[in-house]
């Protein structure tokens, strides 16, 4: 039986807001590491979220090849809010790049 695709699923988050509206609502915990992460440094949350979901992905993606995991993987990027539809597009095609690359 061949196994089924696994999805991994990503979403930007652009403000503090975002990030209390996913731990408060969705019960979704974000390390404190990944939060400092986040809201540091000079160029915007969304950029940095973005950068942040391209290192996890590469990672993902390096340690199956590595591991000769036979699962096959596919990406889905959303928005849970609507002010990130557009930085959800730019995950997305960034996102896309490092899975075509990893592969």
């Amino acid at each position: 039986v061949e196994p089924s695709m696994i999805l991994l699923s990503f979403a930007p988050l652009s403000t503090v807001s975002d990030i209390k509206f996913w731990e408060e609502k969705l019960r979704v915990k974000i390390p404190a590491d990944t939060k400092a992460r986040l809201d540091t440094g000079w160029v915007g949350m969304d950029l940095r979220s973005i950068e942040f979901s391209r290192e996890l992905l590469a990672n993902i993606l390096r340690f199956v090849k590595k591991e000769k995991i036979r699962v096959p993987l596919g990406i889905q990027v959303g928005h849970i809010t609507t002010h990130n539809f557009l930085v959800s597009l730019e995950m997305l095609s960034r996102l896309g790049d490092v899975y075509l690359n990893e592969l």
